[in-house]
């Protein structure tokens, strides 16, 4: 009641049932952290009732690290020292990269830069950056005391959303419009009415197999859509990454004069040896085989049949060549004018989508390169490997950062560029602050995040809004991360994952669905609501290694396969009669 602006209502509650909302004794803990008395605060952590020494040590570091901060944004250098040195490295143990980024602080001449690097507000006014970074202290202490003791802040409009989402679980298409930020003018939320229960709606999901894409002759380990949903990447151990263009939704890409070759088509139609390659090989860095009619459909109203061979039939629009071994990665820049890949062989290489030739190369890895990912600017990215180094890149080839640790499983940039996630061969989730400064992007260990796992986690996709984190792990079992609340929300069980990596993603109307491959050749898709199973969809001979949903056409996804195909997924002839929604904008969903 109380963050819902009813003041009276909520001391009126407490006046009536006789129960206090806050204990004396987290009173003053709170008033002491926003009046900035740390030792009164530390001293107070006792009183707060803590499930286990690890909380306790937790929120003393938290503690710590806000009084160091402080110290040194009022130039009391000795005083920061002192902090470091006989309370912060003893309460954080053995994460030396926090402490190395702590002590990073002093070093900063700009008051600007010290707040951007620590996380503050930026502004001319430093004393109210510094409350609002007290008040996010509490939040993130509120995580670790018990809801017994400290009831969590807006309980009452999570409960009420809680409901409202319930309702939504029943309407797909508008499920995930549900949040407490303000909706936009362009785009009207549901109203809802919790007096009375919702009737369940269908949706269009695509559970049939509308098209083999069969061009690779080995593993295909991973698969991108472009951003435009026109585009599609795979990546495989034959060496290669093919670009494919998937019924010819969106002209991206200008039209060339070339021989063309189809999934599917004949030997002497293609060019090729009977194998699916190109006789004589690639010219160059990379080669091109252009679809005719690739700009005769738009965006709207477009429709994929199952093995066409017409302008609507996938083709493969670019071949990449040009690594030494399997390509275990691919992103797309933020304008789909590029395409990032990494691979085995510890490169990573940026081609031209427009020509298909490899326009740089970058070499600073020394073991397998396992993830890329750009920032949002389209001029810098994000690479790890398994030479335990995460490295921040300008496109020129400039390493601007580099991040020593753990083995890199995985990693993904969030859509506004605001942070790194990144799972390395432990079983943690880890999460890095990417700020700006002096123009460029840069890596802090300040206010890193981790979450405990209780298996390897493998890979991770982001949601739209990168508020959610969809991680799959070796037990098994997919996990949805609440990366705001450090929660786990949801979890996906049925699929099989015990030896390798594979790759899952957020669908369907409003991403209100989850899909993943599995080590029995079959894809997976659950409700991401409840984490009930949807469909099980058999058509791979080979472990699926990725699934890979159409950002613009929900009713369109795609699966990678060690059977050496990636299948293109539509929804049953009979449910494709309606339109699709993703981010408020219509679409036609594609028809078997």
């Amino acid at each position: 009641l109380h963050a819902l602006g009813y003041h009276r209502s909520a001391a009126l509650l407490e006046e009536e049932s006789r129960v206090r909302l806050l204990s004396p004794a987290v009173c003053q803990f709170r008033e002491s952290v926003l009046g900035g008395q740390w030792d009164a605060a530390a001293e107070r952590i006792p009183a707060l009732d803590l499930n286990s020494p690890d909380a306790v040590a937790q929120v003393k570091g938290l503690i710590l690290e806000q009084k160091f901060l402080e110290l040194v944004h009022d130039q009391c250098v000795n005083g920061a020292l002192d902090c470091l040195r006989s309370e912060l490295v003893p309460a954080l143990g053995q994460q030396a990269d926090k402490v190395q980024a702590l002590a990073a602080c002093l070093m900063c001449s700009r008051d600007d830069d010290l707040r951007a690097r620590c996380g503050w507000d930026v502004g001319p006014n430093a004393q109210a950056a510094r409350m609002a970074a007290r008040k996010r202290l509490l939040q993130d202490l509120h995580a670790l005391i018990p809801p017994s003791v400290l009831v969590p802040d807006n309980r009452l409009e999570t409960l009420l959303l809680q409901a409202v989402a319930a309702q939504g679980a029943t309407r797909p298409g508008q499920a995930r419009k549900l949040s407490r930020e303000p909706s936009s003018g362009a785009e009207k939320r549901p109203r809802w009415n919790l007096f009375e229960d919702s009737e369940p709606q269908g949706a269009a999901l695509p559970t049939e197999t509308v098209q083999v894409l069969d061009r690779h002759v080995d593993e295909v380990w991973t698969l991108a859509f472009s951003h435009n949903g026109a585009l599609l990447a795979s990546a495989s151990k034959d060496c290669q990454a093919i670009i494919w263009s998937v019924g010819h939704l969106v002209d991206a890409v200008p039209r060339q004069a070339s021989g063309v070759v189809r999934t599917g088509s004949s030997p002497a139609s293609a060019g090729g040896d009977g194998t699916g390659r190109r006789r004589g090989g690639l010219a160059g860095s990379g080669a091109m085989d252009v679809c005719p009619g690739a700009a005769s459909s738009s965006a709207e109203g477009s429709s994929l049949s199952a093995g066409a061979e017409g302008a609507g039939a996938p083709c493969v629009l670019r071949v990449l060549a040009g690594h030494a071994d399997g390509v275990t990665g691919v992103a797309w820049a933020p304008d789909d004018s590029h395409l990032l890949t990494c691979g085995m062989d510890t490169l990573v290489k940026r081609w031209e989508v427009a020509t298909g030739e490899c326009s740089h190369t970058y070499a600073r890895h020394t073991d397998a390169v396992t993830a890329v990912a750009w920032v949002p600017d389209g001029h810098h990215f994000v690479t790890g490997s398994a030479d335990k180094t995460i490295l921040l890149w300008h496109e020129g080839g400039t390493v601007l950062q580099s991040w020593h640790g753990l083995r890199v499983n995985d990693l993904a940039v969030g859509h506004k560029g605001n942070f790194v996630i990144a799972l390395c061969a432990e079983r943690r989730i880890r999460l890095y602050r990417l700020f700006q400064s002096e123009g460029s992007p840069k890596l802090s260990g300040v206010g890193e995040r981790t979450f405990a796992e209780s298996e390897l986690s493998t890979s991770v996709t982001l949601s739209r809004d990168s508020r959610f984190a969809l991680v799959n792990t070796h037990g098994a079992e997919l996990q949805i991360w609440d990366l705001e609340d450090e929660t786990l929300v949801q979890r996906f069980r049925g699929q099989r994952q015990t030896r390798f990596m594979i790759r899952s993603a957020f669908g369907g109307p409003d991403e209100s669905y989850v899909a993943s491959g599995s080590e029995d050749s079959q894809v997976y898709l659950w409700s991401r609501q409840d984490g009930s199973p949807y469909a099980v969809l058999p058509g791979h001979s080979g472990t699926v290694n990725a699934v890979a949903w159409n950002p613009v056409h929900c009713s369109m996804f795609a699966s990678a396969s060690d059977d050496h195909t990636v299948r293109i997924w539509g929804p049953k002839a009979d449910a494709a009669n309606g339109s699709c929604r993703n981010g408020g904008r219509s679409h036609t969903p594609l028809q078997q």
